[in-house]
């Protein structure tokens, strides 16, 4: 009886991680390329997110499993949000300024029009530039998950992910489902108000069992 405590106090503590899982899905559904967690497990979904055209060059998708890689010092990450620009210094990066990686490296553009094929080369005036790197991230890798990025050091290992076909002018959607996380924050919340009753009647039984035997 005496590990109810800790039983009913461990249960509250995985509710509430599962509550910040799905408050996430919620407020990244409508950043490209967000890949939902997984409320009842550790991990995400892996599902393809749906496509929108934005007809903008620096718009990417990608179809398949692939991630696109991209590069800060001594800092990677993983992300599949294809909403790009180019830096000061002509660089395809990031939102948060990370430089994205080619076959060769970092991924250079003299200027902002260039073309996008199929597989990821990038050509501009008919001449090819470089080709996107795409990973597969490994179990541990993913376990770095935050917000849709995997932050990883640069030393790591990458496994390349040949088989992805790439859209330029298309974005990939979040694949988070905001209805079934409601859903899923009223189970939460309903459990976790069930779990704090039991406590409570727990010690209660405890305050009068010393009550009793103090008579």
């Amino acid at each position: 009886m005496n590990k109810i405590p800790e039983i009913v106090l461990q249960s509250i503590k995985t509710d509430l991680a599962q509550v910040d899982r799905v408050s996430s899905n919620t407020s990244n559904v409508s950043k490209p390329g967000f890949k939902a967690y997984l409320s009842d497990k550790v991990g995400i979904n892996h599902a393809q997110g749906e496509l929108t055209k934005t007809s903008r060059v620096l718009d990417i998708a990608i179809e398949g499993s692939g991630w696109f890689v991209a590069r800060k010092n001594d800092v990677l990450i993983l992300t599949r949000n294809g909403q790009f620009q180019i830096s000061n210094d002509g660089y395809l990066v990031t939102s948060s300024g990370y430089v994205l990686q080619g076959q060769s490296g970092d991924i250079a553009l003299p200027e902002a029009s260039f073309e996008l094929r199929q597989q990821g080369e990038i050509i501009i005036d008919e001449t090819y530039i470089d080709q996107f790197l795409t990973v597969e991230p490994t179990q541990n890798q993913l376990s770095q998950y935050n917000n849709g990025e995997i932050y990883l050091n640069s030393r790591e290992k990458l496994k390349l992910s040949p088989s992805n076909s790439f859209r330029q002018g298309y974005l990939e959607r979040s694949n988070s489902q905001p209805s079934e996380a409601v859903l899923q924050l009223m189970i939460l919340n309903k459990h976790t108000q069930t779990m704090q009753k039991t406590y409570q009647a727990y010690d209660q039984i405890i305050q009068k069992t010393i009550s009793e035997l103090g008579k």
